[in-house]
């Protein structure tokens, strides 16, 4: 969960940025939080050995961005940026 707030406005779209820290040759797959007219919830934001990204939806929603994430075959430490 990050430690800021997003305060949307109609047709907003957040970006997430997940780097891969340790665990080498870990493949880490994310979901992160998106916002839409219906409320929120979590989507696929993809996979990746080292850095990757996505753009979701926000609009017009205020709330916190977050992301949950699995390492295959071993978990690993990870950091985003929104």
């Amino acid at each position: 969960t990050s430690d800021s707030s997003i305060f949307g406005s109609p047709g907003y779209k957040a970006h997430y940025t997940v780097s891969v820290n340790g665990n080498a040759g870990t493949l880490v797959c994310c979901d992160g939080l998106f916002c839409d007219n219906t409320g929120c919830s979590m989507m696929s934001i993809g996979c990746g050995h080292s850095s990757f990204g996505s753009t979701v939806p926000w609009g017009n929603n205020l709330a916190t961005p977050a992301v949950k994430c699995k390492g295959i075959p071993l978990g690993a430490f990870i950091s985003f940026s929104h």
